[in-house]
């Protein structure tokens, strides 16, 4: 049975759920006219509001959606399917209509025809859930009678509606009351009635989602300032004023004083008075709110967020001005479901932390990210500095221009993220906490301990930059400052991180190395002996099983083989790919090509890479007189290592612990050298005796030991056929081992126990550009015979 033949429904919603379902019911859909208005809802809303009888519009929201166009929209339609209608009652979506409200909104409706607007009491479904809906159902306890604005939820006279124009479609928020200035700028009147009307859902249990809500309110009082702030109303002009005061002038005023007591003690009577402004303003509203008959708990705490949210109020006035100035598209500032962390469900999203990325001299890191990508990961790529361009590589500059960057970004903004952190979010306080206490209590260095409260900061700007983005987990390449930096965004956004460590991060920068082991979800180990190494100089810190440090190596793409050189009518090839630096040891490879020669006359040796040393190498040769018998190449392109592989006859890799300490893990450029079926000789250092085993997969040497390593290259060039032998052997090894593909699925499968849920294929693109990673360029690759497209970077530098 209807209420009365003159009131139609407009309700609006996305993703209300059981709230929605509330809301339909509360109405008699298949008596009463009423039109539900969704934008984009995937929770199965807009069938259940036709299974009950409402009219739906499927609101587009590719022109952008606002509250104040979907209830202009269900007006539209409300008035086209049921022309008698003279009222419309509008109702958000995670609101209950109460009964009684609709009869006594019509009566005073029609005892005054001046009348445009009435509404009620709305009341929220749950107050003692939260302190946060408490305060929510206080600020609904408005003064009933004559009123200057009213709610989203409101009896609105029709003729009234359009005679103003209804809501206005571009206000993302505080659509009712501008649309109520243009109403009593026309001689209509508004009235709040003592009747309860609706039932809200707030369902507010954060603060960052009130901190939110305090943004969306400045963005709408600075908007609504922009229309009629300056006209008879003025509209928001005092809502300004207190934002401005609080926001601007007090900081101004205490760093004043602050100044001046720096040079004059007494002044600190000053600082002390303008630093107890806040707290006096915070007990002058609570004692207002406690003389209506509110407690002194939540008296107070009503108090505190007015005063505390004049900031929140700040950042949305900010938001528009920017907004205004730049001109781009409508977008909400949404606080419902807004979580500080990651998401709850859905396709999982990594973020990928290294010092720079994407690199030159670290394919393992870019690769990897690139395979996740492939399988369906979703990856946004974070790059402390700025990260390299021009690596001739349209993938890579995709990288590159969708990196999430920290310190390049200047310290300016570093700290302005920190500031607005610890103003919006408590786990923003627990990171900065936490640094202070790695920096205080770990036994570091001064410069470490700085570090430390440094990394923290940029840890919570980190994560502010990442909101928004859906991140589950963190993962950084290298133990040093990445996975310091990831290890506090991750406690600033409450999710999980690992980190991947190579050579010098854990042997000579092993900053707070322990206390990361502790705390990641995984350390994933490229070799066994890391492994080893992680609980061997850590036991009693870290007592965890395998399953805490899978191994999971710096693959390489699984290449053709190589055409064997087998030398020229000149002489045999040694090549190598290195960064140029001490633990390395190509001056032993300098130093043993001179002794080759004797017996091997024509033999020459080609350097492929740049780097500190590369004067004293040249020096050295030049000293030997091999200067024409030592061609250092510069930094080689990816694409171009095929090519410098096909011209050896041995790759040499002489590594060896440098006296800082730096050392080796698996170079990638000994698994190049392997996977294109290129014998190898290498310093035998622990790590890598998990890539090659000597005299099976190829050979190894006393690290530094010139004389052995001339040894050995005169009885590998003496023999083809064993040479051909041992580099079959360590392609084999590459493939079964240490292919891109089989450690990217390990990787997905440690990400997927780091998260308690499967890590969802489908997608293709990486860090949310339009950059999709093709097939041929995967590193799937786990046979023979399978080449992707070239990748450039310098390899070598993956140890």
């Amino acid at each position: 049975m209807r209420r009365d033949a003159r009131v139609g429904y407009v309700l609006i919603g996305r993703n209300e759920g059981e709230r929605l379902k509330r809301a339909l019911r509360a109405i008699d859909c298949a008596a009463e006219p009423v039109v539900y208005v969704d934008s984009g809802s995937t929770d199965g809303s807009v069938a259940f509001a036709q299974s009950v009888g409402a009219e739906v519009v499927d609101l587009d929201t590719s022109m952008g959606f606002t509250a104040a166009r979907a209830r202009n929209a269900g007006a539209r339609r409300l008035f086209d399917v049921s022309l008698g209608v003279e009222f419309v009652q509008f109702i958000d979506g995670d609101c209950e209509l109460q009964t009684g409200y609709i009869e006594a909104a019509l009566e005073a409706l029609d005892g005054e025809a001046d009348l445009a607007v009435v509404s009620g009491r709305r009341r929220e479904r749950h107050p003692e859930a939260s302190v946060y809906n408490a305060l929510i159902d206080l600020e609904w306890d408005t003064p009933v009678g004559e009123v200057r604005a009213c709610h989203g939820d409101a009896t609105v006279r029709r003729s009234a509606f359009e005679a103003v124009g209804g809501f206005r479609d571009t206000m993302i928020a505080g659509e009712e009351p501008e649309m109520c200035v243009r109403l009593r700028a026309a001689g209509w009147r508004l009235r709040r009635i003592d009747r309860e009307m609706t039932l809200h859902d707030a369902d507010l249990t954060r603060w960052g989602q009130w901190w939110k809500r305090a943004v969306r309110a400045g963005h709408a009082y600075a908007e609504g300032f922009a229309l009629h702030g300056r006209g008879p109303a003025r509209h928001n002009a005092s809502a300004l004023k207190s934002i401005g005061v609080w926001s601007v002038g007090w900081p101004l005023v205490l760093m004043a004083v602050v100044v001046l007591a720096v040079v004059w003690p007494w002044a600190w009577v000053g600082v002390a008075a303008v630093l107890a402004l806040p707290g006096l303003m915070v007990v002058k509203i609570a004692w207002g709110k406690r003389r209506s008959g509110v407690g002194w708990g939540l008296a107070l705490a009503y108090g505190w967020t007015c005063v505390a949210c004049k900031w929140a109020n700040a950042v949305g006035v900010a938001t528009y001005l920017r907004r205004r100035r730049q001109r781009g598209p409508v977008r909400l500032i949404e606080y419902k479901g807004a979580d500080e962390g990651g998401r709850a469900g859905g396709a999982a999203r990594v973020a990928y932390v290294a010092s720079v990325l994407p690199k030159r001299s670290e394919t393992f890191v870019y690769r990897e990210l690139m395979g996740l990508a492939e399988r369906g990961v979703g990856v946004e790529a974070v790059s402390l500095y700025s990260p390299e361009r021009g690596l001739g590589d349209e993938r890579l500059d995709a990288i590159a221009d969708s990196a999430v960057t920290v310190y390049a970004d200047g310290w300016v903004r570093l700290g302005f993220d920190v500031v607005v952190g610890l103003m919006t979010s408590a786990r923003t306080w627990g990171a900065i906490g936490r640094g202070v206490e790695d920096a205080l209590g770990s036994g570091e260095s001064l410069g470490g301990r700085v570090k430390a409260v440094v990394q923290a900061a940029a840890g919570v700007a980190l994560a502010r930059r990442l909101r928004g983005r859906g991140v589950d987990h963190l993962h950084a390449h290298f133990a040093h400052a990445p996975a310091s930096v990831a290890m506090y965004a991750a406690r600033a956004m409450g999710v999980s991180f690992s980190f991947t460590g190579h050579a010098a991060d854990l042997f000579r920068d092993a900053h707070l190395l322990g206390r990361k082991l502790r705390r990641a979800a995984f350390v994933a180990c490229i070799s066994e002996w890391h492994r080893g190494y992680y609980r061997g100089h850590y036991r009693g810190m870290v007592e965890r099983d395998d399953a805490a440090y899978p191994v999971i190596r710096c693959g390489v793409a699984v290449r053709e083989p190589v055409a064997a050189a087998c030398g020229d009518e000149a002489g045999p090839t040694l090549a190598t790919v290195a960064r140029l630096v001490p633990k390395k040891g190509i001056d032993t490879l300098i130093d043993a090509l001179a002794e080759v020669r004797k017996t091997h006359a024509g033999c020459r040796a080609i350097v492929g890479g740049d780097g500190p040393e590369l004067g004293a190498l040249r020096a050295r040769a030049a000293e030997l007189g091999l200067a024409d018998a030592v061609e250092f190449r510069g930094a080689v392109a990816h694409a171009d290592v095929p090519g410098l592989l096909a011209e050896a006859d041995v790759f040499v890799l002489p590594c060896r612990p440098a006296e800082d300490g730096d050392r080796d893990g698996i170079p990638v450029a000994l698994m190049e050298a392997m996977s294109a079926e290129v014998c190898v000789v290498s310093g035998d250092l622990p790590t890598i005796r998990e890539l090659i085993e000597d005299g099976v997969s190829g050979r190894m040497v006393e690290p530094g030991d010139a004389a052995a390593l001339a040894a050995t290259l005169r009885e590998v060039l003496s023999d083809d056929a064993r040479r051909a032998e041992l580099a079959a052997a360590g392609r084999r090894r590459v493939v079964e081992e240490f292919s891109d593909g089989v450690n990217v699925d390990r990787l997905v499968a440690a990400f997927s126990g780091a998260m308690g849920r499967p890590m969802i294929e489908g997608g293709d693109r990486v860090a949310g550009t339009d950059c999709e990673v093709s097939a041929d360029a995967s590193s799937r690759a786990s046979t023979a015979g399978a080449e992707p497209a070239p990748e450039l970077a310098t390899t070598g530098a993956g140890g």
